[in-house]
């Protein structure tokens, strides 16, 4: 590509890191914005590493492209060109745009819009498996450590704390859920999405610790 824009149009460096941390940085908005509930978690996830890192790429390669057209270099110009670079993604480039009138043909180009959305909803859906694979492995973890007592008492506890939101009686909620006539596997399953989903999984992630944690110094006394 022009020997890469001719070298990135001299070598400014940082004018390159403020564009890509301005790009990067409207990227990250956009993914906590979708996974407000797991803003730190899906960050961490490789889809949202892609979003990031195209994003910061591409808009690199325009503030090459705009540099090696004669743009003055300077921190204004990679500040502007980052947030240009959100609204360059959102519009409609044509190569041929025919002259208006009746049977006349569409324009030839290709929609940055469509293309920007097809690679968010791809790393969207990297991130859900993602999240959904630890959110399973949790569920598993919390089924082997934590037995359907300690699960019952946790649940009342946050639901209790979360009476504006939750159910109206915690108390005969988590009852109706031990008096159902489910397995205790279901039964524990049903008590561990509830502590997920009114509380969150830092805290069934303390829960399981804890139980861990237990369960060492138990078998450090009978040792």
């Amino acid at each position: 590509m022009t020997t890469l824009l001719t070298w990135l149009a001299g070598h400014h460096v940082g004018l390159y890191v403020a564009t890509a941390l301005v790009a990067a940085l409207w990227a990250v908005s956009e993914i906590v914005s979708t996974f407000a509930a797991q803003p730190v978690r899906a960050l961490r996830t490789s889809g949202a590493l892609l979003l990031v890192g195209l994003n910061a790429a591409f808009a690199c390669l325009v503030l090459g492209a705009a540099l090696a057209t004669g743009l003055a270099p300077s921190l204004w110009t990679a500040v502007g060109v980052g947030l240009a670079w959100q609204m360059l993604i959102r519009t409609r480039i044509n190569f041929i745009q025919p002259l208006p009138g009746e049977g006349s043909s569409e324009a030839v180009g290709f929609r940055l819009d469509e293309m920007y959305t097809r690679l968010q909803a791809f790393c969207r859906r990297q991130i859900d498996r993602t999240l959904v694979g630890e959110r399973v492995r949790l569920i598993e973890q919390a089924l082997t450590m934590l037995d359907l007592e300690e699960l019952a008492r946790r649940a009342h506890l946050v639901l209790a704390a979360l009476l504006a939101t939750g159910p109206a009686d915690p108390r005969n909620y988590v009852q109706k859920i031990l008096n159902s006539e489910m397995d205790e596997e279901s039964k524990e399953l049903l008590l561990v999405l509830t502590i997920l989903d009114h509380g969150s999984p830092a805290l069934l992630r303390d829960m399981i610790r804890e139980a861990e944690r237990g369960k060492k110094d138990a078998e450090k006394r009978t040792s």
